[in-house]
């Protein structure tokens, strides 16, 4: 029987997988499977630390008869055997991407990588690579960092043109009208569209660069509850009558009471946003200069 049958016999006998011989011998499950299929023999020094796990002898784990003591003196004085083993690179894994056998500690590395599962949940993988594959996926990666950063910066650009043309279109349309209000006589209403226009346009462009706190004002008094009054009633015709008019009535002071936070929330943000708007563009410029 060969080193590699031997092996792989005293595995079985003992109950062992070749990833837990590997994880007691701390060399990967590829060394232990090209061990027993004589595709490379292991050093001297793991056929010792592989005879303790088997509980045998070195001589026997080579496949040298132990039953005359004599032969086994002649075993002994041998070097040839012993010699040729020592001289054998130890294998410590093979490239799972180009398959080359790693016989340096140098080029041999772990690349870890997760992959997400639903919202929150991810899954962490590892693979053994050599120096060479190692590299080519760290270039991969800075590759794909400066593409997700290249395009997250268009984005940035294009909502800047955004932030310009639709609020300028709001206030121009705005404009317009309170000078048609102002040539009509109706000074109120005119006076009251031209701010509308100039706030509208100052309101919309902070909206739109979203980097600024006229949103964040926005939504925080927009989204408040309006907590009403429970409604007491008696259990009868006309409590239950009562009870149903009075929750129509809630009904609808509650949407009347949401369009007035609506209604606040943007005569507010509109105050604001001409203060913020400056510090909201110049975010927008100096994060395209910074990249």
């Amino acid at each position: 029987m060969t080193v590699g049958q031997i092996i792989k016999e005293k595995r079985s006998e003992k109950g062992l997988t070749q990833k837990s011989l590997a994880e007691s011998l701390n060399v990967s499950y590829q060394a232990v499977s090209r061990w027993e299929n004589d595709e490379v023999e292991p050093s001297i020094d793991t056929l010792k630390s592989l005879a303790k796990i088997f509980e045998c002898s070195l001589d026997e784990l080579m496949g040298m008869s132990a039953d005359k003591p004599a032969q086994k003196e002649e075993v002994k004085e041998e070097p040839v055997p012993q010699t040729v083993v020592v001289q054998q690179e130890p294998v410590l894994g093979v490239c799972e991407s180009c398959k080359k056998v790693i016989h340096e500690s140098s080029d041999y590395h772990i690349y870890e990588w997760k992959t997400h599962v639903g919202r929150i949940g991810h899954v962490d993988h590892k693979m053994i690579l050599c120096a060479d594959c190692m590299n080519k996926k760290q270039e991969e990666e800075r590759r794909k960092k400066k593409a997700a950063e290249s395009a997250r910066r268009h984005g940035i650009d294009v909502r800047r043109v955004h932030s310009f043309v639709w609020p300028a279109i709001l206030a121009i349309v705005l404009i317009a009208i309170s000078i048609t209000r102002f040539v009509a006589g109706d000074t109120n209403l005119g006076l009251g569209l031209l701010i509308g226009g100039i706030l509208g346009y100052f309101f919309l462009a902070d909206f739109i660069l979203f980097n600024n706190v006229v949103p964040e004002v926005w939504v925080g008094i927009a989204s408040k509850t309006v907590h009403l009054p429970g409604v007491i009633f008696s259990a009868d015709l006309d409590g239950v009558i009562f009870l149903v008019v009075m929750k129509i009535f809630l009904m609808i002071l509650g949407f009347l009471a949401g369009i007035a936070l609506i209604v606040l929330a943007t005569g507010i943000a509109g105050i604001i946003s001409p203060f913020v708007y400056p510090v909201a563009l110049s975010r927008s410029l100096k994060y395209t200069d910074d990249n």
